[in-house]
């Protein structure tokens, strides 16, 4: 009887583990100028990468969480003769269109959406890529705010069906001051 209700004990915490709230909090990258909801505390590294402009260095803050989706936030500052949120549409859909493509080729992945979107008065645009090798889907926002650049991604399992940390995730999203 004792072993009977000792294994119960076991089985139920097993099960109610993956029922665990997931405490979300807010991320500020003071430096990066914007805030957003992650569950729970990202790590931070820095990356210097050559582009089309030169040399950028790319801040990220990222984190997998424990309903197995990895959330990356990440800016960089361009040269601002170069790029700036108030560049002609057409200069902005080929800034866009490079991002999204390289984003997609870097992962191997194939681009199945995209979306124009703005955050206030800013471009931006969503994405969706599948990496079929992986069978996973990588989801991205991008926001142009005068010459800095924000990502949002969300990487995950094809076919996980609830992705409302995700939405959350992008939707929190805030700039906290614009240089």
């Amino acid at each position: 009887m004792k072993r009977t209700l000792s294994l119960f004990a076991v089985i139920a915490i097993i099960i109610l583990s993956g029922f665990a709230a997931i405490t979300w909090q807010v991320f500020e990258s003071k430096e990066g100028a914007y805030k957003v909801l992650m569950p729970g505390v990202p790590e931070e590294q820095e990356q210097s990468v050559e582009s089309a402009v030169g040399p950028l260095t790319i801040h990220m803050a990222m984190l997998q969480a424990p309903d197995d989706i990895m959330y990356l936030s990440n800016y960089s500052d361009y040269p601002d003769s170069l790029v700036n949120s108030t560049m002609g549409e057409a200069t902005l859909k080929q800034f866009f269109t490079s991002a999204m493509d390289g984003a997609a080729k870097n992962v191997s992945g194939t681009i199945t959406k995209k979306q124009v979107i703005a955050y206030k008065n800013y471009p931006g645009r969503h994405m969706v890529a599948e990496i079929k090798e992986k069978n996973v889907v990588l989801e991205m926002d991008m926001y142009l705010v005068n010459n800095r650049t924000y990502f949002l991604e969300a990487v995950y399992l094809k076919g996980t069906k609830d992705i409302t940390g995700v939405k959350k995730f992008f939707s929190s999203f805030q700039v906290t001051s614009s240089k």
